[in-house]
């Protein structure tokens, strides 16, 4: 049986409410996170305790029923900020080839 008419049947659909979305892929995986740690003025000389910025991550990315990517869910927790230089972080994907809609949450 396929609910939704995506064309995968529910038993292996991860979502069979939604044609739109049929499986879920999770980095590292679902329950745990990346590590990232930067160092503000890096390569040049300095401390190199790549305390700056420190950050866990995780990402969740959905894929319909042709195995395309749908949508990008990231997880991103500052968990310490030093004196640091850093203002912005650019983030950049394949999947955001096309006009994406990116939601920011606090």
């Amino acid at each position: 049986m396929d609910s939704d008419n995506g064309g995968i049947p529910d038993n292996s659909d991860v979502i069979p409410d939604d044609p739109k979305r049929a499986s879920t892929a999770y980095f590292p995986t679902q329950n745990q996170h990346n590590l990232l740690a930067f160092e503000d003025i890096f390569p040049r000389k300095g401390d190199y305790d790549f305390n700056d910025l420190v950050l866990t991550y995780k990402s969740q990315e959905v894929r319909n029923a042709d195995n395309n990517p749908k949508e990008l869910i990231m997880n991103i927790k500052v968990k310490a900020m030093g004196p640091c230089s850093i203002t912005f972080l650019r983030f950049s994907s394949h999947l955001l080839r096309t006009r994406s809609k990116v939601q920011a949450y606090s």
